[in-house]
């Protein structure tokens, strides 16, 4: 089979259309898909959620999903099933049927699940925790982003702010600290006790932001703070930020030092206080190089070719 004859059937279990308000994994998903089909391949898209996408096929309903899918993978002769969600419940059908498939893993799960399934990560340091060794980084069409060379002089939050572990209350104790502008997206209600009302002057919220607004907003940023507080696997809105142009202070967590070079598309800091040294030094980045990282290092279509090749290897029968 050459590489251009994949068929690929993508499951997960989000609703469509999107709102936008997902989060990145179901955006990384269309976006992979797109380029998989762009590069030649045949990818689709089966949710066991609601659909009213004529190209999105809904396997929801009562039970008798993992037959449905079966049936599906057998009508239109998949080579290879890709789940970015409902693997558990899913996969063992396919698996009694000899259908090849694999597991995308963007957030955290128990390392000793079954070996024999094959599994891709979205980082070292996240394959690492897994005891895994197949990654393939996220990706982005750098095209559909604007670059912006002269931006304004606030720096940016985007996350979903009622996670504490995105980091928004650092942030917020960042921007205090160095009496900088701080404008915070990703959420309408904040859970975060006394730390922005009183300062209003500074910190300001745009609430949930989507497309064209995110990029704009990201791109007219002094820097983005991605103060998280957990061990990341990926930040999706790191490349996006430096897609346009934005270096990304963060802390050390996760898959942080894999996505920022430090000193060159950002700075990697262990705490506020190192954060607040390199919100003075954000001016000695170069914000050409922020974006020419990210069409090097996280395009989609390199995204794509990486993932091509993993389904290569398994229906060659490898196990990773």
């Amino acid at each position: 089979m050459g590489v251009s004859e994949v068929k690929i059937l993508h499951v997960t279990d989000r609703d469509f259309p999107l709102t936008g308000d997902e989060g990145g994994a179901p955006q990384s998903l269309i976006a992979l898909v797109d380029a998989q089909n762009k590069q030649g391949h045949d990818a689709g898209i089966v949710t066991t959620g609601s659909s009213r996408v004529a190209s999105i096929h809904s396997i929801s309903g009562r039970g008798g999903e993992a037959q449905k899918l079966l049936e599906l993978c057998v009508d239109t002769g998949v080579d290879i099933v890709h789940f970015h969600a409902e693997a558990n419940r899913l996969q063992p059908t396919l698996m009694q049927r000899r259908i090849m498939s694999v597991t995308h893993v963007r957030g955290l799960h128990d390392p000793s699940l079954d070996r024999s399934i094959n599994r891709i990560y979205v980082s070292r340091s996240h394959a690492q925790q897994h005891r895994g060794r197949r990654y393939v980084y996220n990706g982005i069409d750098v095209q559909d982003i604007p670059y912006r060379e002269d931006p304004g002089q606030y720096l940016a939050f985007l996350g979903k702010v009622r996670r504490s572990k995105k980091g928004a209350a650092e942030a917020i104790a960042a921007a205090k600290k160095c009496k900088h502008p701080l404008r915070i997206a990703g959420g309408r209600k904040f859970k975060i006790k006394e730390t922005w009302l009183p300062f209003q002057s500074l910190i300001s919220t745009l609430g949930v932001l989507g497309g064209g607004e995110k990029y704009e907003f990201l791109g007219n940023a002094k820097a983005l703070l991605f103060p998280i507080r957990w061990e990341e696997p990926f930040g999706l809105v790191m490349i996006e930020a430096m897609a346009t142009g934005t270096p990304v202070i963060a802390f050390n967590r996760g898959a942080v030092p894999e996505i920022v070079k430090d000193g060159v598309t950002g700075f990697v800091v262990e705490d506020l206080e190192g954060m607040c040294a390199a919100i003075g030094n954000i001016s000695s980045l170069s914000r050409s190089q922020c974006r020419r990282h990210v069409q090097e290092s996280f395009s989609i279509e390199r995204t794509s070719s990486s993932v091509i090749g993993c389904y290569q290897d398994a229906l060659a029968g490898s196990i990773w």
